[in-house]
This record gives C-alpha cells, structure tokens and sequence, in this order.
C-alpha cells in the first residue's frame, strides 16, 4: 500500500536524521584527565597576611600585617616595632592603646626604612608618641586617630603623605615631620605644642589646626601651605621661620601672636584671610610679595610689613570700599 511505502520512507529519514544529530553531540573519552584536585581556596589565599593579636609584637619581615582585635599595651614596652622596609600594617579599625608609664604605640626602630603603610585605626594613651616613624622615608599614614599620648602624635621622616588623620591631645606636636611630605585633609588640635611643625619643602593642604598650645602651623623654608584653617593657638597662626614659602587662601583667627608671620624673603602671601589676632599679618623681613589678603578686626595691628616688600595697595574698607580693577591685587584691612 501506498500508506505504508511513505511510513517506511518517513522512519528512515528520521533514523538518518537521529544519526547525523548523535554525531554531532559525540562527548569523545569518558577516562578521567588525572587525579582530581581541590577546587577551595586555602586560608592563606583567602587572608594572605599576618594577623597581629597581642602586644608587644615586633614586624622583621616584609609583608601585610593587620589586628584582629582591640590592643592593650605593657607597661615600659612599644605595642608594635617596625624593623623592615615594605611593610603594611592596617590596624583594621580597631584601637591600639597605651598603658601609665607605656612606650611609643608604634615606632619604626634605629635605621631608614622605606616603603612603611600605617592605616584605618586609633593609637592613643600611649607614654611616649602615638606613632614614631621619624625614620621612614617614601611611607603612607591615612585614616588615623592619634590621641591622648604622652609626647607627640605623629612624626614622620622624608617623602610622606599624611591623610585623612586626627591627631589630638597629645603632650608635644601633633605631627612632626622631616622634608618633601605631603600632609591633607588632616586635623590637629588640643596638642600641647605646635599642631603642625614640619622643615623644609613641604606642602599642607586643606588641613584644620585648633587650640594647640604653640603655632597652628610652623615651618622652616620652601613650604606651601594652601586652604588650611588655624585657630586659637597659643602662638602663631602660620608661620615660617626661614624663606621660600607660598602661603595661599588660608584662614587665620584667634591668635595671641600673627595669624601670618614671616620671616627671610621670597615667600608669597595670597588670598589669605587674617582676623582677630594680635596682628593679622607680619612680614618681618624684605623681599616678600603680599597681595590680595584680608585683614579685619585684628587687635594691634592688620598689617604689619617691613620695607623692601612687594605689597598689594592696602585698600581701608571700613565703612564700605569699592573693589575695581584698579585695585584687584590690593589687601583689604576693615
């Protein structure tokens, strides 16, 4: 019959068919390759660093360190000794604190070490600094709170950036430092000395400096110091105690001495704002440019500058002023 010549046709195209498609998904061997292997990750890979879980603790090995919990110091000991470059320590948010008569919280021993990370925790209450590491050169110190120590907060050495710190309370200066660091976004305030005091070519940025018993800021030559506050310290607000400065867009109040003092020549004081100091800005020496401040309310004097400067007409605008281009560099005392 017809009808079943085109079943048989049908089943042979569909067996053709089934074929081509079985060959088309062959899976080859079934032979495993090998011996299996673990697919989890070890510990190690998973937290590739060292933890640190009691004090005092000594870093002698390159590498990353970080706390596991809050650390309580010993009594005539340092809580944590840094005796090797490359080393990454990350308090992990915890607190490492001092005891009465405690050593240093952190301190870099004898020697230069580079390449130091200190990060993301409080060191406070210890006898001596919070953190020494006057001796490292090329180091990062970002996110701390150093407080309440015995002698200073925090000192660094050469080449440092210094961020997002708090650092107050502390029996000296509140950061210390060598050459050629840069200090941001950072506050020091109720310090027993100056809040900030660094040597030579550095550069503060967008820092606050409050209630220190010295200067807010003091420094030495070729620093710049740009849109930082200083306030209510027991001497200068900002000072430079050599020559080569930039001082720029700062604000200085509540000093018993100048909220701006220079000395030597060659600085630049720009766009600063000086008020209710004993002087609002004293430039002792010649050879300085001063141009575009603005000095209110100070209790001697607005300005006091020595001869030999290149300074900006100081416009008196008490009771109103009218700023033109004729006089766009003046200071302005009111």
């Amino acid at each position: 019959m017809k009808v079943k010549t085109v079943m048989n046709v049908v089943a042979v195209s569909c067996m053709v068919w089934l074929a081509g498609i079985t060959g088309a998904f062959a899976q080859g061997s079934l032979t495993p390759p090998g011996t299996p292997e673990p697919t989890m990750k070890t510990l190690d890979q998973i937290e590739p660093r060292t933890p640190v879980s009691s004090t005092p603790y000594t870093i002698n090995t390159p590498g990353s360190y970080y706390l596991t919990t809050n650390l309580t110091g010993v009594a005539g000991q340092v809580g944590i000794t840094i005796t090797a470059d490359g080393v990454a320590l990350d308090l992990n948010g915890y607190i490492l604190e001092g005891v009465t008569n405690s050593s240093f919280g952190i301190r870099l021993s004898s020697g230069l070490w580079d390449n130091i990370s200190i990060r993301n925790g409080s060191v406070c209450g210890w006898g001596s600094d919070g953190i020494n590491a006057a001796n490292a050169h090329n180091s990062l110190f970002v996110n701390l709170m150093v407080c309440s120590n015995s002698s200073r907060g925090l000192s660094i050495g050469d080449g440092c950036v210094v961020k997002e710190c708090i650092v107050q309370k502390n029996g000296n200066e509140g950061i210390l430092g060598g050459s050629q660091n840069l200090i941001v976004d950072c506050i020091s305030r109720n310090n027993g000395y100056d809040g900030i005091n660094m040597q030579n070519r550095n550069t503060i940025r967008n820092c606050r400096s409050d209630s220190n018993g010295g200067d807010g800021m003091q420094m030495y030559a070729e620093n710049t110091v740009e849109d930082c506050t200083s306030g209510f310290n027991g001497g200068y607000g900002i000072c430079t105690l050599q020559s080569s400065c930039c001082f720029v867009r700062n604000t200085c109040f509540g000093h018993s001495y100048a909220g701006i003092y220079v000395e030597g020549g060659y600085s630049r004081v720009e766009e600063n704002h000086c008020f209710q100091n004993a002087t609002g800005i004293d430039i002792s020496d010649g050879n300085n440019i001063v141009i575009k401040n603005s000095c209110a309310g100070n209790t001697t004097t607005n300005y006091s500058i020595a001869a030999g400067n290149v300074i900006g007409e100081i416009v008196n605008a008490v009771g109103g002023a009218v700023v033109s281009n004729a006089n766009s560099w003046a200071n302005f005392s009111f």
